[in-house]
């Protein structure tokens, strides 16, 4: 089996980039590219302690692909990170697409800041990068203030294995990446999959104009999602286009070997 052909629309080594393109953090080169590769060597190190299990993983069984019709989006107050800038704040939930290592599915999560009904409303769905959390929320919100000020709604997602979908005791993004590279794709497929759900939902609200701003991998996630579903404008900061520029590096080359051991070809 081939470890390019079997990963190549993956995009998922955006985990280097450690959300930077979320948190906004602006440093000189030499400073990014040496935690660029301190991300990559901490990732390499939890793909490998749970390599073993992973591969012994069974196929999550596959979830519909694409649009399935309406799905039921509940509306709640949202109980964190609130802004002052938004009258309307709500969380946005529905069944995960996303599956979890151990089989199970959470909610799929959006917050949703706005200060007007959705119908005709200028929304921007958020999709932020790899190893987002509370921390980088703090920062993030900035930008909200502002497209919330300039008249926008925003919708933010939740990546899976992050900010509330996060495992508990695991880092943010633990669980996103592992060594089974079928179950990557497979992740990927239902991300984007979660993504439509909410487009979908929004257009069913009479929403004059969807936009998307990605960032990192979440950039590579919005890019892949609007193949499939329609957006009025996007914008990507640092989208992953190329993983094997990182696949490659020292970083994880015990993460190579092991894949190889189990059968994938770095070819």
């Amino acid at each position: 089996m081939s470890f390019r052909a079997l990963t190549r629309p993956v995009l998922w080594l955006g985990a280097a980039l450690l959300g930077l393109a979320g948190v906004g953090v602006s440093s000189c080169a030499s400073v990014k590219v040496w935690m660029d590769r301190r991300g990559l060597a901490d990732y390499s190190e939890l793909i490998l302690r749970d390599f073993d299990a992973d591969q012994a993983r069974p196929p999550p069984p596959e979830p519909p692909r694409g649009s399935t019709g309406p799905v039921a989006v509940k509306a709640a107050r949202l109980e964190t990170w609130n802004l002052d800038a938004a009258s309307i704040q709500e969380k946005l939930t529905f069944p995960a697409r996303v599956t979890r290592p151990d089989g199970t599915r959470d909610e799929a999560i959006f917050y949703l800041y706005g200060n007007r009904d959705l119908e005709g409303a200028d929304v921007i769905l958020w999709v932020p990068g790899f190893g987002v959390s509370d921390f980088a929320f703090r920062f993030i919100k900035d930008f909200f203030i502002n497209e919330l000020e300039a008249g926008y709604t925003v919708v933010f997602y939740d990546i899976p294995f992050h900010l509330e979908r996060a495992e508990e005791g695991k880092a943010p993004g633990e669980g996103l990446v592992t060594g089974n590279n079928a179950r990557n794709i497979e992740l990927v497929e239902q991300i984007i999959d979660e993504l439509g759900v909410m487009i979908e939902d929004l257009k069913a609200k009479k929403v004059r104009s969807i936009s998307g701003w990605g960032g990192s991998i979440g950039a590579a996630y919005l890019w892949l999602a609007s193949a499939r579903y329609e957006l009025d404008h996007m914008t990507l900061m640092i989208p992953l286009v190329d993983w094997s520029t990182l696949i490659f590096h020292d970083e994880l080359a015990p993460v190579r070997a092991k894949m190889n051991a189990a059968g994938v070809s770095d070819d």
